[in-house]
């Protein structure tokens, strides 16, 4: 009987130890920050996974991408509600300053910000999902402004706002205007 409580606590062990190594591998964060995000005015739930909330995201000196990824409120299996792409690229300096407002009005070179937007419909994840972007195929269309408040390289973090028209791909008629403020999220 003892041998049989050794083998238990034995295995226990081993698969704690195991769950701890795995999960410094991936080296989650502990929270994905503070998003609030509207469309058209309205707010959106923010639902991020830990998984994905800082895989995606990079900050370098001369470029900044920021994807946030929400879930839809309810299920099982997390499936998409939206996703946000902001990439503000600037290569005419050394780095990309804090408390600058990146604004963006044409098709420049340099500094260039590329938002995209897709959604998905919760009730129907089997339907098409909606793309949209922050310019037209003739490069008409460029909009949208950014500023990073703080970036932290320590923990990691930034924080700022950005907003921009989101004009549907093959419909420029059909536009969403996304406002986003964001605090603590990881890269």
């Amino acid at each position: 009987m003892k041998k049989i409580i050794y083998a238990l606590i034995s295995i226990s062990v081993i698969f704690s130890s195991c769950e701890e190594q795995i999960s410094e591998a991936l080296s989650l964060p502990s929270s994905c920050g503070t998003v609030n995000v509207t469309f058209d005015g309205v707010s959106q739930n923010y639902n991020p996974l830990l998984a994905t909330c800082a895989t995606l995201n990079e900050v370098s000196a001369t470029e900044i991408q920021l994807f946030l990824y929400s879930s839809c409120p309810s299920g099982i299996i997390p499936l998409p509600d939206y996703e946000i792409v902001i990439k503000l690229t600037d290569t005419s300096s050394s780095q990309i300053n804090v408390n600058q407002t990146y604004t963006i009005s044409a098709s420049p070179l340099d500094p260039y910000l590329v938002c995209n937007l897709i959604t998905f419909d919760c009730s129907n994840q089997l339907a098409e999902p909606t793309s949209y972007t922050n310019n037209d195929i003739n490069g008409s269309l460029f909009n949208g402004e950014v500023t990073f408040t703080n970036i932290d390289n320590t923990n990691q973090t930034i924080d700022g706002e950005f907003s921009f028209t989101a004009y549907q791909i093959g419909d420029t008629s059909n536009t969403k205007t996304v406002s986003c403020t964001f605090s603590d999220v990881p890269f």
